[in-house]
């Protein structure tokens, strides 16, 4: 990721109608997997987003202790404020050492993916981001991976971002299948980004073995031809709104996750953004949703916009170049 200045701005005077995201939800337990997500949500609201960082604090269950001949049930209420202050103590100590400030902090008792879901609704966020957790088989297998249950539940956007990334993302891959809620997850990608970003649109399709001595055009002729019309015609849409945005089409064939991360690595793309679709829970379980690969296999950044969410408003996104200056000061900090 990169970073430019903004052409006659001063640090720290942004406007919240500068903000791409108005109200930014970031998540943390205080873990090094989460700094990430802290460093970029901070970059945000230096922009001027309303920015607050969630801890959540999973519940215990009472449990049975025998006294003699008697079983008494013990709540574990009076553990529950010590193990709060314990948490939001901890991700204190993140922030002074990723960011060298204070986010405003919420603490809420829930299970970590229902718990951050909720608050992001309650408050209004439009941008969930946390940060890429555990992904290894065993943990697939038991359902614990708080990012991705975010993103099946969530109805706003979300952004998984990976420990290392300290600053705006600047080279996008943007998978499409022109469906609203792809297009609109690239919109919300270029908010992100800003419009003088790189941003490769990129439809992956199926693999069709080609018919030997076929004299008429194939089936495939005709869709790589749709395709690619298609691909022009929103490019061509983009640049009306973001004149000075720069847009790459590809076309690929195979599995779309791994086609998409492929292609991510090739051009040194920091982040992948992707709309979401609905599955059935047996392919969720057995082969997960492609946003679930993007995050699982991907080094950088993954946006997930989900079904319903609306595209953001053109007039609240701006150039990189007037965006960037309040990241690199926030990035001093570390």
């Amino acid at each position: 990721m990169r970073s430019t200045t903004r052409a006659g701005h001063q640090p720290g005077k942004t406007t919240a109608t500068s903000a791409p995201f108005a109200r930014v939800l970031v998540a943390t337990d205080g873990a090094a997997s989460s700094e990430g997500a802290l460093r970029l949500a901070a970059l945000l609201r230096g922009e001027g987003s309303d920015v607050r960082a969630l801890a959540v604090l999973p519940p215990l269950a009472p449990y049975a202790a025998t006294f003699g001949e008697s079983a008494v049930v013990v709540p574990v209420e009076p553990a529950a404020a010590a193990r709060r202050d314990a948490l939001e103590d901890t991700v204190l100590e993140q922030m002074a050492r990723a960011l060298g400030e204070r986010l405003p902090i919420d603490v809420r008792m829930d299970w970590p993916a229902d718990g951050i879901t909720r608050q992001a609704e309650e408050w209004g966020a439009d941008l969930i981001v946390m940060g890429v957790g555990r992904h290894r088989p065993v943990d697939r297998l038991l359902g614990s991976e708080t990012t991705n249950r975010v993103l099946r539940q969530s109805h706003i956007p979300v952004l998984a971002v990976p420990p290392d990334v300290a600053l705006l993302p600047s080279v996008v891959v943007a998978g499409t299948d022109f469906s609203k809620s792809s297009m609109n997850a690239v919109q919300s990608a270029i908010a992100l980004a800003g419009e003088d970003a790189v941003v490769h649109l990129v439809h992956v399709g199926p693999v069709v073995v080609p018919l030997v001595h076929a004299e008429s055009p194939s089936w495939m002729e005709l869709y790589s031809t749709g395709v690619q019309q298609r691909l022009d015609e929103f490019s061509d849409e983009l640049r009306e709104t973001y004149p000075s945005l720069e847009i790459r089409t590809e076309r690929l064939a195979g599995g779309v996750a791994e086609q998409l991360l492929a292609y991510a690595s090739r051009v040194n793309a920091d982040l992948i953004v992707t709309g979401a679709q609905r599955h059935s829970r047996a392919d969720r379980f057995f082969f997960g949703t492609v946003s679930a690969q993007l995050v699982r296999g991907t080094s950088g950044a993954v946006l997930v916009t989900p079904v319903l969410t609306d595209a953001l408003r053109p007039s609240s996104i701006g150039t990189t170049a007037e965006r960037r200056e309040p990241a690199r000061e926030a990035v001093a900090h570390e």
